[in-house]
């Protein structure tokens, strides 16, 4: 009887431990090829690529808004529609911008032919350790911004401050101020009384078709106006409006009486200014005139018989504000000579700048009216 032969026990645990070997090596190699194919899969590259797709179907720009960098006097779709226009038909290409260092946030470049047309900006919305030295992430698109020129179109426009313009509709404001402003000379007594109108500058660039203005006087009023060879507007004068019955009577009798304090025919004026002092404030230089005139040169005025004035009319009545208004009254003062019978008529033609102080309209600058 043959003696049974026993197979040896290494060789037994080295068979195992090969088998065990191979079964670890091959779960190692499965599990890293999948987590590698899960990291190239999870690149920011392929949002962009799908991005590059939906650019070619036309899709890409449907729900992004263009109002960063057109006018607000314009429909941004306009905007959309040129800038869809210039890049269709192109070839599209992307690359990572040089200038992106948040890795969180990458920002890529997105070009038609060779023209850079938009930034594309990520979000990471999550990340999964693979590996220990990868990772997994999953990414949105967080911002896509078109890049492109505004028009060329524009204007400037030189009014009063208390007038309104509008562009397209659009009231314009400080962001249309160009920090130009001149003061009126006409106003240059009024201002040391009230606040006075100046001429401010506005303008308004960047627009694709040329601009509609509109402008409205201090008084609501729409005005018309005349563009020069730039299409540029300037409006330095201001309306004329109805004037009350009542007021009218009061500036024509402050007039009257302003002119016959000098010819001595209002009472008391050869004793102090008082008789015209009602009409003016109290450091008017129109009283120091009166006063110095009373003092020095009212007795030459020759002695005639009562006045007599024709011709009367008060017109031009403007409405600078609710503070300040200006009135032109012409009238012929008739007066015959005691003396010799002499006729003598003297003319006023003069605007009177009437400022409300202490709730009183008083007269703060007289000019000739020369046109």
């Amino acid at each position: 009887m043959s003696k049974k032969r026993k197979a040896p026990v290494f060789w037994i645990c080295f068979a195992v431990f090969v088998l065990v070997m191979v079964i670890f090596w091959v779960f190692v190699i499965d599990y890293v090829k999948k987590c590698l194919v899960t990291y190239e899969n999870s690149q920011p590259e392929y949002i962009v690529e799908e991005f590059m797709e939906s650019m070619e179907n036309g899709t890409a720009f449907d729900n992004v808004g263009f109002t960063k960098s057109s006018s607000r006097f314009e429909n941004p779709d306009i905007y959309k529609e040129k800038y869809l226009n210039d890049i269709e038909g192109k070839t599209y290409t992307y690359e990572k911008s040089a200038q992106s260092y948040d890795s969180a946030h990458p920002v890529y470049n997105i070009y038609a032919d060779d023209t850079l047309i938009a930034h594309v900006t990520l979000n990471e919305v999550s990340s999964e350790p693979l590996m220990l030295i990868l990772s997994s992430q999953e990414w949105e698109i967080e911002s896509i911004e078109p890049l492109y020129t505004t028009g060329t179109q524009g204007v400037t426009v030189v009014v009063p401050d208390n007038y309104s313009v509008f562009v397209n509709d659009v009231k314009l404001d400080s962001r249309e101020f160009t920090g130009e402003s001149w003061e009126i000379d006409d106003f240059q007594y009024a201002k040391e009384y009230v606040d006075v109108p100046k001429l401010v500058e506005y303008s308004v660039e960047g627009m694709l078709n040329a601009p509609d203005v509109t402008i409205y006087n201090n008084q609501g009023e729409m005005i018309m106006y005349a563009a020069d060879e730039q299409g540029n507007i300037r409006v330095d004068n201001f309306m004329t409006s109805t004037i009350d019955t009542e007021l009218a009577a009061q500036v024509l009798q402050n007039a009257k009486n302003y002119s016959n304090f000098f010819s001595r025919d209002i009472e008391g004026c050869r004793n102090s200014v008082a008789p015209i002092a009602y009409m003016f404030p109290e450091d008017s230089y129109y009283l120091e005139l009166a006063e110095n005139y009373r003092l020095n040169d009212m007795w030459m005025y020759s002695a005639h018989e009562t006045p007599v004035f024709t011709g009367e009319m008060v017109s031009n009545y403007v409405v600078y504000t609710s503070e300040l208004f200006s009135v032109d009254v012409y009238f012929e003062k008739n007066m015959t000579l005691t003396l010799n019978g002499e006729k003598r008529q003297d003319i006023t033609n003069t605007r009177y700048f009437y400022a409300k102080i202490n709730d009183e309209w008083l007269i703060v600058d007289m000019q000739s009216v020369t046109k």
